[in-house]
């Protein structure tokens, strides 16, 4: 699985791309690979954008945003 992932980082890049279109490009490389599990590891990666309207499915890697410092009062 680690190995998918490295391949969706590097496919995503910095751009928001459609679903079908990343597993296209995956599938010839992982035969055994189907949509319902590359929709699992694109969520355990956090790769999935929300789906607005019925439009194809996309992903996207997250920025990471940092936690505020605890603030005591």
């Amino acid at each position: 699985m680690n190995g998918i992932i490295s391949d969706l980082h590097y496919l995503i890049g910095d751009k928001e791309v459609e679903f079908d279109d990343i597993f296209n490009q995956l599938q010839p490389h992982y035969p055994d690979l189907t949509k319902e599990d590359f929709l699992y590891i694109a969520a355990q990666a956090n790769l999935l954008c929300p789906q607005v309207n019925n439009r194809p499915l996309k992903l996207k890697r997250k920025k990471i945003v940092p936690l505020p410092p605890d603030q005591h009062f």
